[in-house]
Order: structure tokens, then C-alpha cells, then sequence
């Protein structure tokens, strides 16, 4: 039951990762709410059916709204796992990744483009187009680690 490929157990949460390796985290994200909603639906679907059956046993129905609860509760400032992905990886990059952000965007929206098996290099342009600064991946990651960033 806990390698279900849904988000609150370990089959999800592995899931998230290759796909979050391939795609980057906010594709990820997506697309295992996505596969999490449609799980969490056949469960219910099967703890209704149990709960009709056995007129006792409702575990399966609260597992589920446990599992649709997680889905609309997923959010967070930043993604600890990419976080740690980028401080340990660093020796198996080989390519680099170029990411253009404006003026105003904060780090963690920086970082949710981030994908881990490249070298993410941040550009900073302003509303003219001209690049006022470049932001190295341990960059990001010292700012968002050491510091309270909202």
C-alpha cells in the first residue's frame, strides 16, 4: 500500500523525484497532483465500497481522506528535497542551464526552475531587457538556506 505512486506515500514521493529530475519540480508538482487526485479517487471509491459491504470497517475511507487532504495541503515556501538535490549533487552536473527571470521575481520562484541534473545559472534582466545581474545556483541556495526568504 505504501508504494501507491501517490504523493503522502513513499511511491509518490519517489515518483516525484524522477519526474522532478526530468521535468523540474513545478511539472512535477503538477502532474503527481494530478496522479495523487485520481488515486486518492479510486480509493475512496474501493473504502465505500467496504464501508457498504462490512457496515464496520471504514480504515480505507479514512486513509483516502487522508491522502485528498495531503493533495490540497502540498504546498510549501520551498521545496526541501530540490534544495538538498542542488547543495549534493554538484559533482555529477555537466551541462548548464540558462533561467531568465524579471526584476521582481524572488528566490523561490527562482527555484522552482531549477532541475537538478543540470547547473542552473540565474539572469536577472530588467524591464528594458538588459541583464542587471547573474545568479549562480549555490547562490540561490546559500540565500534560501541561510536566510529567511518568503
Amino acid at each position: 500500500m505504501n508504494m501507491i505512486p501517490s504523493v503522502p506515500l513513499d511511491g509518490g514521493i519517489l515518483l516525484k523525484k524522477i519526474i522532478a529530475y526530468r521535468l523540474g519540480y513545478n511539472s512535477a508538482n503538477k502532474i503527481m497532483t494530478v496522479i495523487s487526485a485520481v488515486f486518492s479517487a479510486m480509493i475512496m471509491g474501493l473504502g465505500i465500497y467496504v464501508m457498504y459491504i462490512t457496515k464496520f470497517n471504514f480504515s480505507v475511507l479514512l486513509f483516502s481522506a487522508l491522502m485528498i487532504g495531503n493533495i490540497f495541503t502540498q504546498s510549501e515556501k520551498y521545496n526541501v528535497d530540490l534544495i538538498k538535490t542542488l547543495m549534493f549533487n554538484n559533482k555529477k552536473k555537466k551541462s548548464v542551464r540558462h533561467i531568465v527571470v524579471e526584476n521582481e521575481c524572488n528566490y523561490c520562484d527562482i527555484v522552482d526552475k531549477f532541475i537538478p541534473k543540470d547547473y542552473n545559472m540565474v539572469y536577472v534582466v530588467s524591464d528594458d531587457g538588459k541583464v542587471k545581474d547573474i545568479i549562480t545556483e549555490t547562490q540561490v541556495i546559500d540565500k534560501l538556506t541561510t536566510e529567511q526568504v518568503l
